[in-house]
């Protein structure tokens, strides 16, 4: 390996261990771990131990990710070699893995590699990377990545790390080189999807925004509040006057613990009898009272305006947040709710769909095919996506007859299979059975004598060719 290529491995490492620190706190956010960020004010330090959380930074990123769904490539020319590599390696789970990452840290990362078939594996092995374990550096005006590095630990917990780069791939073990693979494709193997990329800023932005994790934490400090309010709700502080310790079964002189305990001996007895005071001796008789508690009204109040302020930044309806109106929703106003989610979702779709085509496609047919694929292959090959809105069958189903009865589609379009989310196993069957349909008609108009009609070109020539359909009859 050159001086170069090392150099480089330093710097991205380097670089990984700068964003490691705000992934995994990104990553606490989602999982609910952030802690609690007190301010000792209203609530003590004792109660801070109580393990309160907030999951709206989850909600946030699901409801983005969950109208995120890939469902491989479409092209007009021959891709049955990208569709076996879809479903040798589960690309629906492994894309939807590195979407979530990009959508947590703001970018993922898939892994594509040539498998030694003669050990069983498949051709081609994608996997989804972990963004705390892989950077990269970007080529702004080839508008592709560089340089791509992935560090990885094998059963032992001995670290590896494996450079991408366009035209090779190197694996270190420290200084030393393990293996080094050139391929020559013009691609690394490390496929990056950033989110919400900027000009200048090809990394990305996550979701969990700083906004996001400010109301977070209020949200947090704010069921902390209520559930310290709740301990003085169901068990009210009460007070006695009038009443020496000793009249209540403590000793003389009670420590700290003994008053804590009286007190709760206190708290828990129905009833108690003190004797009265002595007038002679100008001793007033006891009394008793309670300190009133707080309603929790003024807490929820507080989580549903942050609840508004994360919907209103993050674009998912407030109703995923937890706070539903007693009256039910109408279709057009859930509509109308999603619908700056749905917006967001397919804006996802294309930025995403741009690298699994240009990148991930482009890397997979090199490896098939041995040599990188043409332009114009390459154009005519698009990401396919489920529907980000929430349509229903029947909608969509009328909206595809009503398009194949205009002439807008053909009858047996692989676009309206598309639309309506037919797998590719689905599609084979469908295929198959449909070519059975018209092999019969073909047999039966054959039999009953109203065989199609011919062309001037055809009855030149009465000779019957047999197999000369598409049906193979």
């Amino acid at each position: 390996m050159t001086v170069d290529a090392k150099d480089l491995a330093g710097q991205l490492g380097v670089q990984l261990a700068r964003y490691r620190a705000k992934n995994d706190l990104r990553w606490r956010y989602y999982n609910g771990k952030a802690g609690v960020k007190n301010m000792g004010i209203a609530v003590p330090e004792s109660l801070v131990n109580v393990e309160s959380v907030v999951g709206w930074p989850e909600i946030v990123v699901d409801a983005l990710a969950e109208r995120i769904e890939w469902g491989g490539w479409r092209s007009g020319g021959d891709i049955d070699a990208l569709h076996v590599v879809f479903a040798q390696n589960q690309l629906d789970v492994e894309v939807s893995k590195a979407i979530l990452d990009a959508l947590v840290t703001g970018v993922g990362f898939l892994a594509v590699s040539q498998g030694d078939v003669a050990a069983g594996e498949q051709q081609i092995i994608v996997d989804a990377v972990p963004a705390t374990q892989a950077t990269y550096v970007w080529d702004e005006r080839r508008n592709r990545m560089a340089a791509g590095l992935v560090v990885s630990a094998d059963e032992s917990g001995k670290q590896y790390r494996t450079l991408y780069l366009p035209d090779e791939t190197i694996t270190l073990d420290g200084e030393a080189v393990v293996s080094r693979v050139v391929h020559n494709r013009g691609r690394c193997g490390l496929v990056a999807l950033p989110n919400r990329a900027r000009s200048g800023s090809a990394r990305g932005r996550s979701e969990i925004t700083p906004a996001i994790r400010y109301y977070t934490d209020h949200g947090v400090r704010t069921i902390l509040g209520m559930e310290y309010n709740r301990e003085f709700y169901t068990t009210p502080q009460r007070y006695l006057t009038n009443v020496t310790p000793e009249q209540l079964g403590a000793s003389e002189n009670p420590d700290a613990q003994e008053i804590l305990e009286l007190g709760w001996k206190v708290a828990m007895n129905k009833a108690l009898i003190i004797p009265p005071g002595d007038p002679d001796d100008g001793e007033a008789n006891p009394a008793a009272g309670q300190f009133s508690a707080a309603s929790p009204a003024p807490y929820i109040d507080e989580l549903r305006m942050l609840a508004q302020l994360v919907s209103a930044q993050s674009g998912v309806p407030a109703a995923y947040l937890g706070f539903t109106s007693d009256n039910p929703a109408s279709a057009d106003a859930i509509r109308a709710a999603e619908s700056r989610l749905v917006k967001r979702a397919e804006m996802r779709q294309v930025s995403f769909g741009k690298a699994l085509v240009n990148d991930l496609a482009y890397v997979c047919l090199s490896i098939l095919d041995g040599a990188p694929p043409s332009p114009e292959v390459m154009a005519g090959v698009s990401s396919v996506w489920r529907e980000a809105s929430t349509p229903t069958l029947a909608a969509t189903m009328d909206a595809m007859v009503k398009a194949v009865a205009a002439k807008i589609m053909p009858e047996h379009s692989e676009v309206v299979w598309d639309m309506l989310n037919f797998t590719e196993a689905q599609k084979v069957i469908m295929r198959r059975e449909l070519a059975h349909q018209q092999a019969r008609e073909r047999v039966a108009a054959l039999a009953a004598g109203q065989q199609q009609p011919v062309t001037a070109m055809d009855s030149a020539d009465d000779e019957f060719v047999p197999g000369g359909d598409s049906s193979g009859v």
